[in-house]
């Protein structure tokens, strides 16, 4: 479950512009060690939220 909601942060990560998190991200996902946690699903989604409302007060 954290996996594939990592996968779409990613994705939502470059689409955003944010691709030193993005490529950080990929590393994680791609290391036969990673292990998928809560915590790590909150970070990521908190960079998508924060940048995402970033954009709107530019607007």
């Amino acid at each position: 479950m954290y996996l594939e909601r990592l996968q779409q942060i990613r994705y939502e990560l470059q689409v955003l512009g944010l691709r030193e998190q993005a490529e950080e991200l990929a590393r994680c996902l791609q290391s036969p060690n990673f292990k998928p946690t809560k915590g790590l699903v909150e970070y990521y989604e908190s960079l998508v939220r924060d940048d995402s409302e970033f954009e709107e007060d530019e607007a």
